[in-house]
């Protein structure tokens, strides 16, 4: 694309020099004066048009390139902390896990604020009961998105880790429910982030399900390290 752009521009330049050149040395006649014009015209409208494009895609790439990314890591690989949950689960355990994101991508970020909420779903579970979950969590903390901080976060895999438990034990119920598959312990939350394009969200949507195998009992849901540009 940006090489057809250069030859537009470059063609419609030629042309018109080239209709410049002639009039000068053989002057128009009459009956083409009009036509000379309307060549002028259309060289001037293409060459105009493919140097506004090629500007405007370079800007978009030079701003792409400094753009970077925060995702949420999977619970299953990050290091363990003292009292998080292992299976199976028990009746009166707080089942506490290791949520975390990390940056990557060329420049660092500035991290506003961060909030999260761990908690027993109901199985089975459709690919719309996490995203309704989080929309109901991040009215609850509309409020936070007006927060703005000078946390500086470099891009690497030492990203921000917060540990995180259920707002009560398990009962006996959960406890069997989680162990046969019959409910999950599911994260939701986002991170609000900024760099030098922008203010980002980024939502972790995941859900602990015994017995999935063979890489990890999480699983994601399609809100799940989802980035939204925010106004």
């Amino acid at each position: 694309m940006d090489i057809l752009l250069a030859v537009l521009a470059s063609l419609a330049q030629w042309i018109t020099s080239y209709l410049g050149w002639r009039v000068t040395v053989d002057g128009v006649r009459p009956e083409r004066r009009k036509l000379y014009e309307a060549l002028f015209i259309l060289g001037g409208i293409v060459g105009t048009i493919a140097i506004g494009l090629t500007a405007y895609r370079t800007n978009a790439v030079a701003v792409t390139q400094n753009h970077s990314h925060v995702d949420f890591v999977d619970p299953g690989i990050l290091p363990r902390i003292p009292g998080q949950v292992l299976l199976p689960f028990r009746e009166n355990e707080i089942p506490t896990i290791n949520i975390g994101f990390a940056v990557f991508g060329p420049v660092l970020i500035k991290s506003d604020f961060t909030a999260l909420r761990l908690f027993v779903r109901d199985a089975p579970i459709g690919d719309a009961d996490i995203p309704n979950e989080l929309a109901l969590f991040k009215k609850a903390k509309a409020d936070d998105y007006k927060l703005s901080t000078d946390n500086t976060m470099l891009p690497g895999p030492d990203g921000a880790y917060f540990p995180m438990t259920t707002d009560k034990p398990l009962t006996k119920e959960q406890a069997m429910a989680l162990n046969t598959r019959h409910a999950a312990l599911c994260v939701t939350g986002m991170t609000v982030w900024r760099d030098n394009t922008g203010r980002y969200e980024t939502n972790v949507c995941q859900c602990l399900i015994v017995g999935i195998e063979p890489y990890s009992p999480w699983q994601t849901a399609s809100c799940h390290n989802k980035e939204t540009k925010l106004k």
